[in-house]
């Protein structure tokens, strides 16, 4: 069941990417969302695969590898979004990502492969991982909140609380299930499928994964309909 859920979540998303650009192959925050979804459905097409094969390494890395561009795509989209709109500065943040994410995400390959030492569940590579991601997480979220305090529009505000409150939520929720996971106890090998998956995934169920698939919806709507969509509270 876990593993079902992530391989709806991987397809979810992939399929936004896919179909965010169809619409205008020009328009530059519709080319970032794509990146931004794709890199979000091949983060959980590794974990799924490592829910199948957790003997072998390669889900995992694609994994990790994927989740460490993450910040950098969600905080590029998020500036492109409001640049193209009303010309607000770029964030300097962005770049410093951007060039960061290729040697974390080497270091996070060489630790998996060869530092076995762990604390718990966690191994070196898991804490460089979620070290890197969460705090690129709360920059974005930093971004978004000063995004809310300059906006000056009523409706524009009632969005950015709804994108804040459902943004926080997926990071909260998928931070929770990472420590559950790496912080839990060594566990003996299960005897069978569904009881390895469960030791996988650890003892949180995967609300991030459904929270993050639908941040990436309410994302797509207030793209593609900026000035036309009204929320009520």
């Amino acid at each position: 069941m876990i593993v079902l859920l992530y391989a709806m979540a991987t397809v979810a998303s992939g399929a936004l990417a896919v179909r965010a650009p169809l619409a205008d192959r020009q328009d530059p925050v519709r080319r970032r969302y794509a990146v931004l979804g794709m890199t979000v459905a091949v983060t959980w097409l590794g974990w799924t695969l490592n829910l199948l094969w957790p003997e072998l390494v390669l889900g995992k890395l694609i994994n990790g590898v994927a989740a460490t561009f993450l910040p950098y795509a969600l905080l590029a989209f998020i500036d492109q979004f409001f640049v193209g709109r009303d010309a607000s500065p770029a964030d300097p943040r962005l770049a410093r990502l951007g060039a960061l994410a290729p040697p974390v995400a080497l270091a996070y390959i060489v630790a998996e492969l060869f530092a076995p030492w762990h604390l718990g569940q966690a191994g070196v590579a898991d804490v460089l991982l979620g070290s890197w991601v969460f705090v690129g997480f709360g920059v974005s979220l930093f971004r978004l909140w000063q995004r809310h305090q300059a906006s000056k529009e009523r409706v524009e505000r009632a969005r950015m609380r709804y994108l804040l409150g459902l943004a926080s939520a997926a990071v909260g929720s998928t931070l929770l299930e990472a420590a559950a996971r790496a912080f839990a106890p060594a566990s003996a090998q299960a005897s069978t499928f569904w009881a390895q998956e469960g030791l996988v995934q650890g003892v949180l169920p995967p609300v991030g994964a459904l929270l993050t698939t639908t941040l990436l919806y309410f994302l797509y709507q207030m793209m593609s309909l900026y000035r036309l969509l009204d929320l009520t509270e």
